[in-house]
C-alpha cells in the first residue's frame, strides 16, 4: 500500500452525534469510510480497516470498554478518540484501555485529522503484507505495548505507572518523572508501595492489590484521591485512575498487571478543604442563629403538600409549647392552624412552594391557647419552586393588645375629652358675661387650658392619620401651591402676623399632603408661642436645579425653640416629653418630613428667633410626568 494515504484507506466512523462532520472531514482527506452508529457494527468492520474514530457517546457500550475491546481484537490498528465531553480523567482511562490518540472535539476536525493521517501512515509502515491473515487480525496478547502506544503515553501529560500485582513498576513516562521526582531507571523494577504510598497508608494499598486479584479482569476501572510521597520528601495529593490489564491468552483472563494514570490535585484539594470549611463554619453559624433566635422556628419539606416538620429550634418548643421530637414528621398545619384559617395556610404554603417568601399575621393555638403571630414563610430555593422552607413565627401577641389598648385610649382622647373640653369651653364662655372683671381672669384661664386641650385633641387626630398610613409616600406635590395655601390659612386665623413669602412659580416635591399640615404646623408655632404684639414671619424656597433636595426656611423673631421640645425631635427625649400641643405638633411636622426621605433642622436667628428648615426630595421628571396627565397631589 505505500505511505501515501487514499480512496484504499478504510477509516471506520463510529461518531453517531457528530457523523457528518467527521465524514466531511474525513471525504477531505480522500479516504474510504464507513459510518456506523453501533459499537457493535463498528467491530464488524474491524478486520478490514485501517484506522477507526470513536466517539465517547455510542448507544451500546463506554468509550473505555470500547477501546479494550478495539485492541483485543487488532492490535495494529490505530484508535482515535474523538470525545464531546472531555477530561483528563478520560485521556488517561482510554489510552490505558488501548487508544492510540485522544482529540477532543474542542480541538476541531482539522487536529483528528492530522493524527489520524500520522497513525494511519506509520501503521503502514509497519506493515509487511496486508493480504496475509495474520497482519490483518494479529495476536491479541496485550502484554507488550506497541511503539505507537509507548510513544503516546511518552507524551502523556499525565503521569503513567504500571505496576505488577507483585507491586514491581514496569512503565514510568516522563510526566511520571515531573509528579514524582525519580526517573525511570530509579522507578522502574521498583516497589510502588514503598516508592510512592506513605507508611501509614500502606496496608490499604495492600488491600486493595488483594481486591484486584480476586476481581480479576471482570472489575471496573477505579477512581480514587490519595496522599503520595516524593522523592524529596514532599507530598503531594494525586487523582488516580486505575486500569486491571488481564493476560488475555489465559483461560481465566488473570489480572496481569495494572496500568495507572496520576495527576496532581494538591491544590484543588487545599481548594476543596478550604471551601469545605467555609461550608462548615456557615453552617455552624447558621445552626448557632436556628438555636438561639427568639423567633420560633421550623424547617418543613413536602411544602405545597402540607409542610412536614423536620427540625423545630427552642425558641418553638417554648413558645408552642411542642417538644422537637413530638413534632418532626407530622403536617404542622394540622397541629397549629385553627380550622377556619386552614385555607389562608394553604395559601401560603402555595406561595413558598413556588419560590416566594410569604409573610401574614395569623392566629395559632399554642399550648397555651391562641395567640398573634407575623409569620414569614421563606422557601429554601428561589428559582421558582421549592418543596423545603423555613417558617418563622415572631410573637406579636402583647404587641396587638397593646395596640387595641392605645387604639381604647385615643378613642376617648379624640372623642369623650375632645367634647368634654368644648361643654366646658362653652361654659366658661358664659361665666365671663355675669362675673366681676376681678374674677373673669380664671374663666380666661379655663378657656385658654380648654382651647389647647382642644387643639391637643386634633393634633393627635392628625397623626394617627399619618400613621395609618402607608410607608410609601404619594406625589409628587407642587410644594410652592401647598405653602401659598398654609400661608393663607395662617392669615385667616392669625390676622395679626406680619409674613413674607419667597417662593418660585411652581416647585415639586416627592411627598404628599401632609407636607403642608407639617408646613402649617410650623407657621402656627411661630404665631402661637411668639412674644411680640405683630409676630413675624418669613418664608424662603430655594430651588436650585442642581440639588436633589429643595430647602424651605422659615423664620421668626420670637423668643425660641425650648430645648426639650429640640431635644425629642433629635432623639434625646422620651415621648413623654411631649406634654403640650406645641411638641405634639413639631412631632408631627418630623414625622411628616423624615418619612418623604428629608430632613429638619434648627438654627438660631438673627438677632433674634428661630430658623426651622426643611429638606425635601425633588420630584423626579418621570413623576411629574405622569402625574401631569390628572391633578398631582396638594395641587
Amino acid at each position: 500500500m505505500g505511505t501515501t494515504i487514499g480512496p484504499n484507506t478504510r477509516i471506520v466512523s463510529a461518531v453517531p452525534d457528530a457523523g457528518t462532520t467527521v465524514e466531511c472531514a474525513l471525504d477531505d482527506l480522500g479516504v474510504t469510510i464507513d459510518a456506523v452508529q453501533t459499537a457493535e457494527a463498528c467491530l464488524r468492520q474491524i478486520p478490514s480497516a485501517d484506522g477507526v474514530v470513536i466517539a465517547d457517546t455510542l448507544p451500546d457500550t463506554t468509550v473505555v470498554d470500547f477501546c479494550a475491546d478495539i485492541r483485543s481484537r487488532r492490535a495494529e490498528i490505530p484508535i482515535v478518540v474523538y470525545p464531546a465531553n472531555g477530561s483528563e480523567a478520560l485521556a488517561g482511562a482510554v489510552v490505558a484501555a488501548g487508544a492510540d490518540a485522544y482529540v477532543p472535539r474542542t480541538q476541531g476536525t482539522e487536529t483528528l485529522i492530522d493524527r489520524l493521517r500520522e497513525l494511519v501512515a506509520a501503521d503502514r509502515v509497519d506493515t509487511t503484507d496486508p493480504t496475509d491473515a495474520t497482519t490483518a487480525i494479529p495476536s491479541t496478547t496485550v502484554d507488550v505495548p506497541s511503539d505507537r502506544f509507548q510513544q503516546f503515553i511518552e507524551r502523556l501529560p499525565l503521569a503513567v505507572i504500571e505496576w505488577t500485582l507483585e507491586d514491581e513498576i514496569r512503565t514510568w513516562n516522563p510526566a511520571a518523572t515531573e509528579l514524582f521526582g525519580y526517573t525511570e531507571d530509579e522507578a522502574v523494577g521498583e516497589s510502588a508501595v514503598e516508592l510512592l504510598v506513605p507508611e501509614r497508608d500502606r496496608d490499604t494499598v495492600y488491600e486493595l492489590q488483594e481486591a484486584i486479584v480476586e476481581d480479576g479482569f471482570d472489575g471496573d476501572p477505579f477512581w480514587q484521591v490519595d496522599t503520595n510521597v516524593r522523592k524529596d520528601g514532599r507530598q503531594v495529593t494525586c487523582e488516580w485512575i486505575n486500569i486491571p490489564k488481564a493476560i488475555t491468552s489465559g483461560p481465566d483472563n488473570e489480572v496481569a498487571s495494572v496500568l495507572s494514570i496520576a495527576r496532581d490535585v494538591t491544590e484543588e484539594q487545599k481548594r476543596a478543604n478550604a471551601l469545605e470549611e467555609r461550608l462548615r463554619a456557615e453552617r455552624d453559624r447558621f445552626m448557632a442563629l436556628f438555636e438561639n433566635v427568639p423567633d420560633a422556628v421550623i424547617s418543613v419539606s413536602q411544602l405545597e403538600d402540607g409542610p412536614i416538620v423536620e427540625k423545630a429550634n427552642p425558641a418553638f418548643e417554648r413558645i408552642f409549647g411542642y417538644e422537637e421530637a413530638e413534632i418532626v414528621g407530622t403536617q404542622i398545619d394540622q397541629i397549629i392552624v385553627p380550622r377556619d384559617r386552614m385555607t389562608d395556610a394553604e395559601t401560603l404554603n402555595r406561595q413558598g412552594s413556588r419560590g416566594e417568601i410569604g409573610t401574614a399575621e395569623v392566629k395559632r393555638q399554642t399550648s397555651d391557647g391562641l395567640r398573634d403571630f407575623r409569620l414569614r414563610v421563606v422557601p429554601m430555593e428561589t428559582d421558582g419552586s421549592s418543596d423545603r422552607a423555613f417558617a418563622l413565627y415572631t410573637d406579636i401577641t402583647t404587641q396587638k393588645q397593646r395596640q387595641k389598648r392605645l387604639e381604647i385610649l385615643n378613642r376617648v382622647l379624640r372623642h369623650d375629652l375632645r367634647n368634654g373640653m368644648n361643654i366646658i369651653d362653652g361654659c366658661a364662655e358664659m361665666l365671663t358675661d355675669g362675673i366681676d372683671d376681678e374674677d373673669r381672669k380664671y374663666a380666661d384661664i379655663i378657656q385658654e387650658r380648654t382651647d389647647e386641650l382642644i387643639d391637643l385633641a386634633e393634633k393627635t387626630r392628625t397623626v394617627e392619620r399619618i400613621l395609618d398610613r402607608d410607608e410609601i409616600v404619594d406625589g409628587p406635590i407642587d410644594l410652592t401651591a401647598a405653602i401659598e395655601r398654609a400661608v393663607s390659612n395662617l392669615e385667616s386665623a392669625h390676622p395679626s402676623v406680619d409674613i413674607t413669602c419667597s417662593v418660585p412659580d411652581r416647585s415639586f416635591a416627592q411627598a404628599d399632603e401632609y407636607l403642608q399640615t407639617a408646613i402649617y404646623q410650623l407657621l402656627e408655632n411661630a404665631v402661637e408661642h411668639n412674644d411680640r404684639a405683630r409676630p413675624t414671619i418669613e418664608v424662603t424656597l430655594a430651588d436650585s436645579p442642581d440639588d436633589e433636595f429643595l430647602s424651605l426656611s422659615i423664620s421668626d423673631d420670637g423668643p425660641g425653640i425650648p430645648d426639650d421640645e429640640q431635644d425629642l425631635l433629635e432623639g434625646d427625649k422620651e415621648i413623654t416629653q411631649l406634654r403640650h400641643a406645641s411638641g405634639l405638633g413639631l412631632w408631627l411636622v418630623n414625622w411628616a418630613v423624615t418619612r418623604t426621605g428629608g430632613h429638619l433642622s434648627f438654627t438660631d436667628n438673627d438677632p433674634r428667633g428661630t430658623v426651622v428648615t426643611i429638606e425635601v426630595p425633588r420630584a423626579s421628571v418621570e413623576s411629574i410626568t405622569a402625574a401631569s396627565d390628572g391633578t398631582a397631589t396638594g395641587d
